[in-house]
């Protein structure tokens, strides 16, 4: 099955547009995409999509943001996605190994697996940006 980055990217739009919207967040999308034709091996988009998912479901649940940036983009070596809300942050060292950590949890593991890397940087009362990196030649 080849999937190319723009399949994705539209995958990922529509994703982002369908949580967001059932939830009165305002999308402000940014897309830069340098390789359409990039051959993707065919897990990596169900991943990404899933990843999003629980990033989108922790802004609407947890951050009580009303807007998301969404960052999409590609060159010939990277997938850069960017998901930063204007909610209302956390301390990581209060978040984590409590319950409520188990999506970043899940979000770690299937980047993982993809061998995908994240990062995750929160300022109380600004907001979250997470950030997600995959190297094609991960393949």
């Amino acid at each position: 099955m080849c999937i190319r980055d723009r399949q994705l990217v539209e995958s990922l739009l529509h994703e982002a547009q369908l949580r967001l919207d059932t939830s009165n967040i305002q999308l402000n999308e940014s897309i830069e995409i340098k390789n359409p034709l990039q051959k993707l091996r065919s897990t990596l988009p169900m991943t990404l999509i899933r990843i999003v998912r629980e990033v989108l479901s922790n802004s609407i649940k947890h951050a009580k943001a009303n807007q998301v940036e969404f960052v999409i983009s590609s060159d010939e070596h990277l997938l850069l996605i960017k998901i930063i809300d204007n909610g209302k942050g956390f301390k990581k060292n209060e978040v984590q190994g409590k319950e409520t950590s188990k999506g970043f949890k899940t979000i770690s593991k299937r980047a993982e697996s993809i061998s995908a890397t994240t990062s995750i940087q929160s300022i109380l009362g600004i907001g979250t940006t997470f950030e997600l990196t995959y190297n094609y030649a991960n393949k």
